[in-house]
């Protein structure tokens, strides 16, 4: 009878020595230039920047600043741009003294 060929055994406890690897070849970098940065003229005329608006009123809600309208009817409602919540009646925001007791808004 013929025994077949055993397989090889494995060596756990001394493994083969790794293969050296080499090092990669770097080359020398030299010293980046000094950018000199010149602008392009302009061709386009340069714009000043518009002025800020400047709101009379600040909505309590939610703090967007506003203007009260003046094309609406004493007894109407003023509502806020932003949030569309009823501020108070056009009477209320008008005159000297406005009527702070009635008003969800801030003066500015």
């Amino acid at each position: 009878m013929t025994d077949k060929p055993r397989r090889p055994t494995l060596s756990l406890k001394n493994p083969p020595p790794p293969k050296p690897v080499p090092e990669p070849v770097v080359a020398p970098v030299a010293a980046p230039k000094p950018f000199a940065f010149s602008p392009r003229p302009s061709r386009a005329p340069k714009r000043e920047a518009p002025a800020p608006v400047v709101y009379g009123w600040r909505c309590k809600p939610c703090g967007t600043g506003f203007n009260v309208p003046t094309d609406l009817a004493e007894d109407e409602s003023v509502r806020c741009p932003a949030c569309n919540a009823r501020l108070g009646l056009l009477k209320d925001f008008q005159g000297d003294e406005p009527n702070l007791a009635k008003v969800r808004a801030r003066k500015i």
